[in-house]
């Protein structure tokens, strides 16, 4: 790399002489100009680039000072080595301040000027290296963009993220500007299904890819960020760019982006969607607060609609919709055919409209079928048919519903009974060991211990067949232990987290609400059928 050079000097001999004598190409560096003036070199700063200025200090109408001060105020980039006959100590001062590389009193030996620019060159070579590190990074970061904020509201939206500083640099470097304090956000679903002409085609799929590029956008101050699909559902972060808008304008806006979205997905990609707002927060501190206790993206994915009644201000369904989650969480199948039963029939009591039941159902059915994945077990393994959700878009009627659901779930509970009942006698004597020994401390290495195999064996073997780990089944085994003791008065709150085997009070609370949704006070009371 050649670096260009201009040397300034109001004696001609030496501007020659420093042009002529040093071999400039050798050392990495091309004179394009010499000049007799600081207020040339001026002008040619504005009309030229330059790399470097080899200037005399005594010039008679701007000096070689006021020429370093301009370069450092101007150019911050040119670098400036002085030379002169001066050796004030004051000069060399000034120099300093003005981010002046080198200074070489005359007269001045060729090795020295030699050396100088030698150790600039390799300056001047580093600073060029450490511009094109940072502009690939730079580049790579721009790249990544998209991927990092898509993490970054994945993370608050699932409890991931819940410290405040931290999420507010996140914000910072994916380039969104808001806060988590002034800007409202939301979680909103499109549900999307192939037109009916193409959905009897195997070979049809719905285009993921093409929805999300479709959706993702700044519209009407609203940022929108796909975040995830799950069984031909998208689930999207929005979040208000205008900090001073109210939650109706919020909430009009994005329900107004998502109708156009559906629109736009069925002129262009057959496909028909309908999307609504699962879940809207005053401001992003609210959803991290939130995501301390349940995750809001697996919360109730209701549409919201503000003249449509909601699960939540019905305690009774909520409290069944709560329910049937920790049971799908906990892997059990038997108990699902008639909470759904309950819950259906709840759901015609209140006269609520059936799309919210539908609505509610699709979310509910989109989790029975990540468990049974998650267990090995496929709903389309245990049906012998693929599970398409547009089947309870298109039922008509609540008894339908009812009828299929029931139907349904008994089937899952019957396979799943059964599945259970092949275990290996491993697994088998595993669970009999932890149902003995839950009051103590349980290790994978002592279960391990107990049924003759290494731990590591031993894991696989347990998670491959109960699609849990070790871990987790001892903590769900002792929390539903405590959900019976806490059913019978004689047992103390503070004591039966020691009795199930949690010698930390707070640690076996946190624990009990995360898995079950209340705090064991709450728990109690609900089972005594006292109020909360």
């Amino acid at each position: 790399m050649t670096y260009r050079l201009i040397i300034v000097d109001d004696e001609e001999h030496i501007r020659e002489g420093l042009c002529d004598l040093v071999n400039w190409d050798s050392l990495g560096f091309q004179v394009i100009a010499k000049l007799e003036d600081g207020k040339q070199a001026l002008e040619w700063l504005q009309k030229t680039d330059v790399d470097v200025i080899l200037t005399d200090i005594n010039m008679t109408f701007i000096s070689g000072l006021e020429l370093a001060k301009y370069v450092y105020e101007q150019y911050p980039a040119t670098k400036v080595v002085l030379i002169s006959g001066f050796k004030e100590f004051e000069f060399a001062k000034q120099a300093i301040a003005y981010n002046v590389v080198n200074y070489l009193l005359k007269p001045t030996k060729l090795s020295q000027i030699v050396s100088v620019f030698q150790e600039l060159k390799l300056k001047l070579d580093k600073e060029k290296e450490d511009r094109e590190r940072i502009a690939m990074v730079m580049k790579q970061n721009n790249e990544l963009l998209p991927t990092i904020r898509k993490q970054l509201f994945h993370d608050l939206s699932t409890g991931r993220l819940i410290d405040q500083q931290e999420a507010e640099n996140l914000l910072r470097l994916t380039g969104v500007h808001a806060t988590t304090q002034n800007n409202r956000c939301a979680l909103l679903r499109l549900s999307c299904l192939l037109a009916e002409a193409q959905q009897e085609d195997p070979n049809e799929h719905i285009p993921a890819e093409a929805i999300e590029n479709l959706v993702k956008s700044e519209h009407d101050g609203v940022l929108y960020i796909p975040l995830n699909w799950s069984s031909g559902q998208l689930y999207i972060f929005a979040l208000d760019l205008q900090a001073d808008r109210d939650g109706g304008a919020f909430r009009e806006a994005v329900l107004v982006h998502m109708r156009t979205a559906a629109a736009r997905l069925a002129s262009l990609l057959s496909v028909e969607a309908a999307g609504g707002i699962v879940r809207d927060f005053d401001h992003l501190n609210a959803m991290m607060q939130a995501s301390q206790t349940h995750h809001p993206i697996q919360d109730n994915l209701l549409e919201h609609n503000p003249t449509e009644i909601s699960i939540r201000d019905l305690p009774y369904l909520a409290d069944l919709h709560k329910q049937f989650h920790t049971f799908v969480h906990a892997g059990n199948f038997s108990v699902l055919p008639d909470l759904y039963d309950q819950l259906l029939n709840a759901f015609i009591q209140e006269s609520m409209p059936e799309h919210v039941a539908k609505n509610m159902l699709i979310e509910l059915f989109s989790s029975i079928c990540g468990k049974l994945n998650e267990l090995g077990s496929p709903i389309g393994k245990i049906t012998d048919k693929p599970f398409r959700y547009e089947a309870i878009l298109r039922m008509n009627g609540y008894p339908h519903l009812l009828e299929w659901g029931c139907a349904l779930l008994k089937e899952i509970a019957d396979y799943m009974e059964a599945r259970s009942s092949s275990e290996p006698s491993v697994v088998q004597k595993a669970k009999e060991y932890v149902h003995l020994q839950f009051d103590k401390d349980i290790s994978l290495e002592s279960a391990a211990s107990y049924v003759y195999l290494s731990a590591d064996y031993f894991g696989r073997i347990f998670k491959q067949h109960t699609g849990s780990s070790f871990t987790d089944y001892v903590t769900e085994t002792r929390i539903h232990k405590a959900m019976q003791y806490l059913q019978d008065p004689q047992y103390k709150i503070y004591e039966i987290g020691d009795l199930v085997g949690y010698k930390n009070t707070k640690y076996f609370f946190k624990l009990f609400k995360k898995l079950t949704g209340y705090t064991p006070t709450e728990y109690r009371r609900k089972s005594a059928g006292t109020e909360l």
